[in-house]
């Protein structure tokens, strides 16, 4: 799944989605839409303040802050879920 790709503003489908359900219901804000399977501007900020409190948690991982959700930052939003 997130192996191959970068999810990343304008991003849609069922990928986008799960992100969404688990950042969601990790108390982050994804504004108005909420969970739509649409990689908005409210989805970017909520995921860069996934990773900055990722970067908190485990200061080793450095963690780029940009939006993003590459397979790093996928890791730590699965393990947050568990």
């Amino acid at each position: 799944m997130l192996a191959q790709r970068i999810l990343e503003r304008g991003s849609q489908g069922k990928d986008v989605k799960e992100i969404q359900q688990i950042l969601l219901s990790m108390g982050y804000d994804l504004g108005e839409a909420g969970v739509d399977g649409t990689f908005s501007p409210q989805t970017e900020a909520a995921v860069k303040n996934f990773q900055a409190d990722i970067n908190l948690q485990y200061p080793e991982a450095t963690v780029i802050i940009d939006g993003q959700v590459d397979h790093q930052t996928w890791f730590f939003l699965k393990k947050s879920r568990s």
